[in-house]
């Protein structure tokens, strides 16, 4: 069983969605992914992690 304990979301911005670089993305959207996975934990901003999740599956796509 995974201790949830003091386990936080990174808060992801639409603006740093739209301007930060997608293999700087990865790792947060990486992380709330898992956390929200295995302790229910919820991204602080739902829109931001959105657009976050889509700039970093373009860029796979891309490359």
């Amino acid at each position: 069983m995974v201790d949830c304990r003091g386990r936080e979301a990174i808060p992801i911005t639409e603006w740093q969605a739209d301007h930060e670089d997608p293999t700087i993305l990865a790792p947060k959207v990486a992380h709330n992914e898992n956390l929200e996975r295995e302790c229910g934990v919820k991204a602080p901003n739902p829109s931001g992690q959105a657009k976050a999740k889509a700039a970093v599956k373009k860029r796979g796509e891309r490359g």
